[in-house]
């Protein structure tokens, strides 16, 4: 499961930032990493360190607090979050991905017959689509 980034307007937004005077390319590619850096970061961290409001359970010797419905769902082994990879754009190829190969992770996501959904993957990327469009409009207003 990976989200991929395809900004809408990036032609159009490309040719305004260049009659500005920057290079537009560097500043959409920085756009996107920042997205995707974000996406990762906040991702990992909230599988890492929750907040987990669910069950208290015990398995062995460890004792274990679960996520509820809708929280980020608390990790456990570590493999959800040890999963999640990422890809930059590059020069001439303005894609960004951030996602996991493992099958529990769309689970958390989506949720099952059995298990409600645990978001991670798109509440990480709304809030790092934010984050960037605040430093690209500060950006821009440098250009102006």
């Amino acid at each position: 499961m990976k989200v991929t980034i395809d900004m809408e307007g990036g032609e159009a937004l490309i040719k305004q930032l260049s009659s500005l005077g920057g290079n537009a390319d560097d500043v959409i590619e920085g756009f996107i990493t920042d997205i995707v850096l974000g996406t990762h970061q906040k991702a990992v961290a909230g599988i890492q360190h929750g907040p987990a409001s669910g069950r208290v359970y015990k398995r062995r010797s460890v004792v274990h607090k679960a996520s509820a419905p809708g929280e980020y769902p608390m990790s456990d082994t570590g493999r959800l979050a040890a999963s999640v990879e990422f890809d930059l754009p590059t020069t001439g190829n303005l894609v960004g991905r951030v996602g996991t190969s493992v099958l529990h992770g769309r689970h958390m996501e989506f949720g099952t017959s059995r298990v409600l959904p645990r978001p991670w993957l798109m509440p990480s990327f709304e809030w790092a689509k934010s984050e960037a469009r605040n430093t690209l409009k500060a950006q821009i207003k440098r250009l102006l």
